[in-house]
C-alpha cells in the first residue's frame, strides 16, 4: 500500500511528523487536528517531509514502521477526502468532493 497522490503523500507525512503514538488508532478528528498541528510546527508540509527525512537518518527501522502506521491511519481513517485524479494538471483547482461541496485542491511544483 502506498501514498497515491500528493495530498494523499503530505497528509501521510504530516501524520508521520504530529506527536500521536505509533500505533495508535485515531478517529478522523484527531487526525485531522494532528495534521494541521504538525504542518504549524513545522513551518508547511515541506517541514513535515524534513521531519520524516531526518528521522529517517536516525533511525530507518522506527521510521519504516511509523510511515506504514501513518499511511494506514490515512487510508483508514479518511477514505473520503478528495483526491486529485492522476491526470489531473499541475495547478489548484475548484472541485466538488462525492458529497457535491466545494474542494479548491492543488499540488507541489
Amino acid at each position: 500500500m502506498s501514498c497515491h497522490t500528493i495530498l494523499e503523500t503530505a497528509r501521510c507525512e504530516a501524520l508521520f511528523a504530529s506527536s500521536l503514538p505509533t500505533g495508535s488508532h485515531p478517529d478522523r478528528t484527531t487526525v485531522t487536528r494532528a495534521i494541521s498541528d504538525a504542518v504549524r510546527r513545522h513551518g508547511g508540509t515541506r517541514g513535515c517531509a524534513g521531519a520524516m527525512a531526518g528521522a529517517y537518518g536516525e533511525n530507518q527501522e522506527s521510521a519504516a514502521l511509523r510511515m506504514r502506521w501513518a499511511r494506514g491511519v490515512i487510508r483508514e481513517v479518511c477514505p473520503t477526502w478528495p483526491r486529485i485524479p492522476p491526470e489531473a494538471p499541475v495547478s489548484a483547482a475548484t472541485t466538488t468532493t462525492p458529497g457535491g461541496s466545494p474542494c479548491v485542491t492543488s499540488s507541489l511544483p
